[in-house]
């Protein structure tokens, strides 16, 4: 048997642990039962056989695949069940055995083996017993032999082994990163009814009680108890199926092992009733308001504004196939967000720092996350961007503007603590008290000579009293001797002796030593610090994790909010007007306040795992194979802007990479690319600790190398403003001339001594493996679907009825352009009533139009929107050409 897989073994991380739901476990519990008849046979004829099912089930030893083989050659029938019930196929995959599979089925014997036979036990053919314990290496040999499966086979229950697939679990999501749900076909389960309860007043009196025993079975069957033999019936049917059930007044009998969630599973490949809202053109207006109040209504769920915009979509592309209104709704969706978190909206371009403004950030992360649950969405609908290849384009640059947005809220509220909490703080005494030759000298001496006269004083006074207690304590342990030896009281004596101990200790303790062991005092806390720094990058990380957005749409905000303070402390630094900044004391003070944020960056640290399944040909292609072929793709002539692609690198440079165009920048860990971002900063306090100690141009040249990030240019801009003190040397005029050479040598100018600030890096995009992977997988995984509460829906089928009834009271209004009716007439209600509200359909199919009146496949009704231009406006940097390079 080849296999199809070739060497994708999976390891079943199931295996070591219980799977499925607890009735799984029992119908386990009976195929292990029948071991015991093993002993009892003395059939002679059965003895290879009952070897070889002793073989597959002790667990304690390894696969002995010789003795399988020479076992299995005495064994004519391979699909004999006539012992125990069960047969050997059934055996290997309960103990989960998936290496005899491809044995037993090119058995020595020539016996085609029985992909469908069904055990006596239980009933369950391999493939469901495979599906139902979730061993994922027994379907992998199963589906070596696909075409000798019956998929549609169903139990005694009437379900079929796809029914038993448990949603959300490792197995399901591996079948469909695989494909093999393709050969899943619609089945109808005839389920067996039972007769209904006698007294059902008292079981169905009223909607709380039904509700609330519904729940209490739910808590039940978490624990592995019911109320009844029927209290699981109908508790996790998929919604229809229930009503339609309980509308009969019949419980219903289901396999207690198909564990399918309550809520069941968003199907992104059919245009399923629940999973898509109608709307109209006119509609739009009111949408976009609903969508702009939803953080106020549905605070933190950002999972819902992206459901309404992609289930809007899905009518539009799926069920009206019309590509006008499915764009027109995008753009004015994007439009809309996007002016409600600009800061800046309407000032332009981003120039100075005086035009910064602190936006919201807890709206500005609530969009952001939104906009990568619609880009997921919007990705698992099967070739949309292929389609409207233009969405993607206004996507990114829809995201990458309001992680501009976020950093520019971060990075102006940090500007305003630079000075205070970096530059001007100060916690080192000698620093403060630096003598520089620029100053006073003569009332800065004798300033200073106050201060060193009064610390003088100060510490002989601390002797004097030191001594004096000292002598006090040695007269009071004196006298409490002789009360000792005249009463004989040891009591006193143990007395006497803590005072003297307490005495003697209070000599060690000074004030100065009590003001460090207590915390600083509320003035002290509230004084500008680097901790402020800190609390300013905490506030962004909190609120990117608040909202659960993408770890790439994280790492790239908090990347650029850290290279955007980065380059404006470095150029601070050099402008500083004052020359505070400019010495060696001072830099040993701020690289000393840096060391906080280097703190929090190591506590709060991460790496964006590496996309898995995907290869480098496609990764360097990507995102551009969402809207192309890979044959028409040109790596030479991009068709997206604003995003950066993958660029390979040899395995074996563990260098950093300092290429943001290059999306493996952003796969760093994030201390390492904060390590990048401030390297400028740290190199060039380095600098001016050591620069007035060179002596010649051999020692200059190696400080040099080992400071890389700092230009020749940058390194004679700090030494023409820096602050000598006192009894320092002054920076060697040779070396100031081999800068100066070294300048004119490589054709640098003076003006580059300064920072690029506020530069815009490319956006990078997860892949669709990542955001699967995270999405997709796990117990929370069906809170990232785009479902939407009964609220939202509401709100949208009252908009359009409303809306809907207003322009029929209206008096008709015929379209100078086209011939045709409006979308809402009678026409189209008729005909959306004639399609069915309860069908799905598969959006994967062509529909074919069933009347004149209204063409599925045509977008007559759409050419002229009643596009709502004062409900959303665009920036005004929106309109401006070069905002593809620097929208600010």
């Amino acid at each position: 048997m080849n296999s199809v897989w070739d060497d994708a073994r999976i390891e079943d991380r199931t295996v070591d642990k219980p799977v499925g739901s607890s009735h799984a476990q029992e119908k386990l519990a009976l195929v292990k039962s029948t071991l015991f008849k093993l002993d009892q046979e003395d059939r002679p004829e059965c003895d290879s056989w009952v070897q070889l099912v002793k073989l597959i089930c002790d667990e304690d030893r390894e696969e002995e695949f010789t003795t399988f083989k020479e076992l299995l050659r005495e064994v004519k029938n391979v699909n004999d069940k006539s012992v125990t019930g069960v047969a050997l196929i059934h055996y290997i995959i309960v103990f989960d055995r998936a290496d005899y599979i491809e044995l037993l089925h090119d058995n020595p014997s020539g016996a085609k083996l029985d992909l469908n036979l069904v055990d006596d036990i239980v009933g369950y053919t391999p493939l469901m017993w495979s599906f139902s314990l979730q061993r994922r290496n027994c379907c992998l040999e199963l589906f070596n032999a696909f075409d000798e499966i019956n998929f549609n086979m169903t139990n005694k229950a009437g379900l079929t082994a796809w029914d038993m697939v448990p949603p959300y679990s490792p197995l399901s999501e591996f079948l469909e990163q695989n494909n093999m749900f393709r050969y899943r076909t619609e089945v109808k389960h005839e389920i067996p009814q039972i007769s209904q309860p006698k007294d059902t007043s008292l079981l169905m009196s009223n909607e709380d009680s039904t509700t609330k025993e519904t729940f209490d079975n739910i808590d039940l069957q978490v624990a592995g108890l019911t109320l009844s033999p029927g209290a699981n019936d109908n508790m996790f049917l998929d919604s229809d199926e229930k009503n339609m059930n309980h509308s009969q007044g019949a419980a219903t009998l289901i396999d207690p092992t198909y564990t399918e969630d309550y809520h069941g599973t968003f199907d992104y490949d059919k245009l399923s009733p629940d999973q898509y809202l109608e709307f109209s053109d006119f509609d739009i207006p009111q949408i976009l308001n609903l969508l702009i109040s939803l953080p106020q209504k549905e605070p933190h769920m950002t999972t819902y504004p992206a459901g309404l915009i992609y289930q809007c979509i899905r009518y539009a592309d799926h069920k009206i196939k019309s590509k006008p209104l499915v764009e027109s709704l995008i753009n004015l969706s994007l439009t809309k967000i996007l002016t409600s978190v600009s800061s800046n909206g309407a000032a332009g371009l981003v120039s100075t720092e005086a035009s910064l403004q602190a936006g919201d950030i807890v709206l500005q992360s609530y969009w952001l996350s939104c906009l990568s649950f619609l880009y997921y969405y919007l990705c698992r609908d099967d070739s949309f961007f292929k389609r409207h290849p233009s969405v993607l384009q206004e996507l990114i640059n829809t995201i990458h503007s309001i992680i501009i947005e976020l950093t520019s809220s971060i990075h102006c509220r940090l500007i305003s603590l630079i000075d205070s909490t970096l530059l001007a703080y100060t916690t080192i005494q000698d620093v403060k008290q630096t003598l520089y030759k620029r100053d006073w000298n003569f009332f800065k001496k004798r300033k200073q000579a106050k201060l060193l006269l009064k610390e003088k004083n100060r510490k002989q006074l601390k002797e004097q009293q030191k001594k004096e207690l000292h002598r006090k304590s040695q007269g009071q342990e004196n006298h409490e001797e002789e009360e000792g030896q005249q009463d004989g009281n040891d009591s006193d004596d143990r007395a006497s002796t803590n005072d003297d101990n307490n005495s003697s200790v209070s000599l060690f303790y000074d004030k100065e030593i009590l003001r460090h062991l207590y915390p600083p005092s509320f003035e002290e806390q509230m004084k500008p610090s680097p901790l402020k720094i800190v609390q300013i990058f905490g506030a962004l990380s909190y609120v990117l994790n608040l909202h659960q957005t993408h770890p790439i749409f994280q790492q790239q905000c908090l990347s650029i909010s850290v290279n955007w303070f980065a380059t404006t402390l470095f150029n601070k630094i050099l402008k500083d007007k004052k020359k505070r900044s400019l010495s060696r004391a001072h830099a040993i003070q701020i690289r000393l306040n840096l060391s906080t944020l280097e703190s929090w960056i190591q506590n709060n640290d991460f790496c964006v795992p590496k996309p898995m399944l995907i290869d480098d040909f496609m990764w360097q292609r990507f995102p551009m194979t969402l809207i192309r072929d890979v044959g028409e793709i040109d790596l030479s002539d991009p068709i997206l802007r604003n995003v950066a692609t993958y660029k390979p690198i040899d395995e074996n440079n563990k260098d950093l990479i300092y290429d943001t165009s290059n999306s493996l920048f952003y796969y760093q860990p994030f201390h390492k690319i904060a390590q990048i971002h401030l390297e400028p900063v740290f190199q060039l306090l380095q600098w001016l600790q050591v620069a007035t100690t060179l002596d010649s141009e051999e020692s200059l040249i190696s400080t040099m190398n080992l400071l890389p990030r700092i230009t020749p240019v940058q390194l004679l801009k700090s030494m023409e403003k820096y602050n000598y003190e006192l009894n320092e040397n002054k920076f060697n005029s040779k070396l100031k001339k081999f800068l100066n050479n070294k300048i004119k040598d490589s054709k640098m100018s003076k003006a580059d001594a300064y920072l690029q600030e506020h530069e815009i890096p490319y956006l990078v995009l997860p892949t669709i493996p990542e955001m699967t992977d995270l999405y997709s997988k796990g117990p929370d995984s069906h809170s990232f679907q785009p479902f939407l509460p009964g609220s939202i829906q509401d709100d949208v089928y009252e908009i359009h009825d409303v809306n809907f009834k207003q322009r029929q009271n209206e008096p008709q209004i015929s379209r100078t352009n086209s011939g045709t009716s409006d979308f809402t007439g009678d026409e189209d209600k008729a005909q959306y009533e004639t399609e069915g509200v309860g069908e799905s359909i598969d959006i994967n199919e062509t529909v074919e139009p069933e009347s004149n009146a209204f063409n599925v496949g045509n977008d007559d009704y759409f050419k002229e929107l009643n596009i709502p231009s004062s409900t959303a406006q665009r920036p005004a940097w929106s309109n401006n050409d070069d905002m593809e390079q620097n929208p600010w």
